[in-house]
Formats: C-alpha cells, structure tokens, sequence
C-alpha cells in the first residue's frame, strides 16, 4: 500500500524544508534529491505533496534526508490497509498549483458522474493541460467514490489493442490467471459487472523516429474500437486525453462527449507566469517589477498555453532579468516558439496532406482572420472546392487553426504560435 503523509506530516515537512533552505521543487533540491536518494522527481512530488502513497523504503529515505523526521510521527496512520480500488499507476502528480480550468471541471465531473457517458474525448493542442485537468477529475471522482473502479492508464498507439486490454484486465483482476483471449468479450463484461472509470492518457501521437503516418492509422484504429464500445450496454466510462479530435463522433452522440481544452483566460495565464518569475531557485532575477499590460500580451501571445507560459516565463527571468516587456519589444525574437511546442507542431504537421499545408501556409501570410468565401477563391492548384470543407474541418479537430463565426459568415485564422512555426518551417 505504501505511506504518504498526514496534514501534520506534510506541516513538519514544509519546516524541515525552509530549515534546510530549500524549496519543494527548487532544481537545487531536486538535484539533491537525485543524487542523495536516488528517486524520481515524481516520487519526491508524491512525498512532499502527499497527493499518493509511496513506498516505505522511499518515504522513510525521505523523512531521513530532511535531518531524520520521525517517519512514523510524519505518516498518516489513518490509510487503509486494504488495496485501494483507485489505481493511479503511472498517472502524473498533480501539480502544486492548478490554474482555471473550475469550469471545464464541472462540465467533465458532470458528463462522468452525473451523466454517465460511456465515452469522453478531452482534446487540445499539447501542452494546453490535458492531462492535468484528467488529474484532478480523478481525485474529484475518488472524493466522491461512486465507481468501484478506477484506472489511470498512459496510452501509446504503438501498443497493439489486445496488449492493452490484457493489461488492463490483469489490473481489474490481479490475483487471476493472464487472460489471453477473448480480450474484447471479457474487457466488456468487467465494464457491465461494475461501474468503472479509465482514464487513457495519450503518452505521444507521434513520436520522433516513428512512422507517422502508421501510428496515425493506430490512432484511428483504437478510436474506432472505442466508438463502438461505446455503443455497447455497459455502466462505465472511458476517458480519452488527446490532441485530436475522432471523426464520425456525432453517430453516437447520445453515448459520447467530445471537450476541447483551449488556452486559459489571462488571469490564469498571468498567474502561471508571475509564479515563474517570483520563483525563488538559484538566482532569482533582481530588480523584478510587474508589468501587468506587457503580462496579458504575453499570455494572448501564447494562446494561453499552460506549458509555453511556463517556458517562455523562464526564458524572460534567466535572460531578461525578468522583464516581460523588454522581452515583449525585442521584435526579432518576440514570438519564441520553444522547442517543446516545436516538437508538438512537427508532430501535428508532418502528416498533412498537401492541400492541407497549403491552406495552413494561406492563412500564416494573411494576418487578418479569412473567411470561407476567402479561401474557396483562392484554392491551392488542383483542389475542388468540396475538399476545403473537410480540410478545415479535419485542422480544426488538430486545433492547428481557429474557427470563429460572426454573423452569417465564417472565419478562419492561427494562433500566433503556429503562424511563425508554419512561416519558418512549411512555406
């Protein structure tokens, strides 16, 4: 079962800390953690925060690091000692700081618990805090105990189905011999014995090194087979984290919930990056004052991405002493794209077809939003205009552009983020 520690425990923690002069997760106590105890930043996340058991060999390394805590006077006692039927497994820590995101919450804790979907798709653009959000609508679901069970299970698509499945029902029946066939026909029946919540993160839609266009194939495969198992007489839910939206989800649409998770608002997004800057590792900039116009820039800059915010908030406090605009009014570097989001655009990208690159490379020259009538007048040579629909359609669901309507008309137009990354990369 493992140890975590109890309200006081992690009270006595939090002192032993400042007394070392060491924060949480500073990277000068991470270091330290790595080399002294030899365990992953995620495990001393576990410790510090107590969200999740660790082992007891780990928890009692840890209450020795911090100058011999008592570990027996910092565990919660109170644990049970049965296995408990959440079964988090590889699922993230969450972390300390959970920015908005109160209504996206509610709808999701609503579509699960209340509703009772079978399916739930969670999509964005990578980094926008999927998988966080997933989190923290696990540990809502488990205050509320209404499943018997839970899984969290990360998901690559170069995993074939029935691997998968296997796995996960040794998880729900781990004292029964490996089940090896009749994977679906069992997998279902464990879904109708028992109200079930699996959450499946999607680790990497494409991975550097991988066939792109294959793993794009499996993705379609095991979004197929969960259509379908949604339309299935079964109590449970399966949730889904991942960039794209699956096509075809309005013909089970009385089964299957679809959510976009776009940027935060700029107050979150400003949060996110005044956290950064007033970070006390190392070095801390001197001299910082806050420049709250320069601050929403930024955030709308960024399209409000949870992950960009944070990179681009540590490049501003490492090399500009923290100013958000001196860095704002370098003209030829005021759209960084680190290489985190580089990596995800590639991925999103590389797999379009030309007439797809084509449309995205239009909309990068233009810095208006264009509109359908727009587009169908200037299409890429040898495109018939029952294509576009389907294009757009099919770079919305990747979140590679956006889509607003205004009055009778539609208009199309990119997030300024891609915009450079199309400019620089695809044209």
């Amino acid at each position: 079962m493992g140890l975590k520690a109890s309200e006081e425990g992690k009270r006595k923690i939090r002192e032993a800390l400042k007394k070392k002069k060491l924060q949480p997760l500073s990277i000068k106590t991470l270091e330290m953690v790595d080399s002294e105890l030899s365990i992953s930043e995620k495990t001393w996340r576990r410790f510090v925060y107590a969200d999740r058991p660790i082992t007891d060999e780990n928890f009692k390394k840890c209450c020795k690091f911090l100058d011999d805590l008592n570990w027996e006077e910092i565990a919660d006692s109170s644990q049970p000692s049965q296995p408990s039927k959440y079964d988090w497994n590889s699922a993230p820590s969450p972390e300390p700081d959970f920015y908005g995101r109160d209504e996206d919450l509610k709808t999701l804790e609503k579509w699960v618990l209340d509703e009772r979907y079978r399916l739930i798709i969670l999509y964005g653009f990578g980094g926008i805090g999927k998988t966080q959000l997933a989190v923290k609508l696990g540990e809502q679901v488990e205050k509320e105990n209404k499943f018997d069970r839970f899984i969290w299970q990360k998901l690559s698509y170069t995993t074939p189905k029935d691997v998968l499945l296997s796995e996960l029902l040794y998880r729900l029946s781990p004292n029964t011999d490996q089940i090896t066939s009749d994977l679906e026909k069992r997998f279902l029946e464990e879904l109708k014995r028992q109200r079930i919540l699996i959450i499946l993160d999607e680790h990497e839609l494409s991975q550097k090194g991988e066939d792109s266009n294959s793993n794009r194939d499996s993705y379609k495969y095991y979004c197929d087979f969960l259509r379908q198992l949604s339309l299935e007489r079964h109590k449970s839910c399966i949730l889904l984290t991942t960039r794209e939206k699956p096509n075809n989800l309005e013909t089970v649409a009385s089964f299957v919930k679809a959510h976009e998770l776009k940027g935060l608002d700029v107050d979150a997004g400003c949060k996110i990056v005044a956290d950064i800057l007033s970070s006390d590792d190392n070095e801390p900039p001197k001299n910082l004052t806050s420049d709250e116009k320069a601050r929403k820039v930024l955030v709308g800059r960024y399209g409000g991405n949870p992950l960009a915010l944070k990179l681009v908030a540590g490049l501003i406090k490492k090399q500009f002493h923290g100013n958000e605009g001196k860095f704002l009014n370098r003209n030829d570097i005021s759209m960084v794209v680190p290489d985190e989001i580089e990596t995800i655009l590639t991925s999103l990208t590389e797999a379009l077809d030309p007439f797809e690159k084509n449309i995205l490379c239009y909309l990068a020259k233009v810095s208006d939003s264009v509109s359908n009538d727009e587009l169908y007048e200037n299409l890429p040579t040898g495109m018939h205009g029952s294509k576009l629909p389907i294009v757009l359609r099919d770079l919305t669901r990747r979140s590679l552009i956006i889509t607003v309507s205004e009055g009778n008309k539609v208009f199309h137009t990119l997030q300024p983020m891609v915009r450079k990354f199309v400019l620089r990369q695809l044209t």
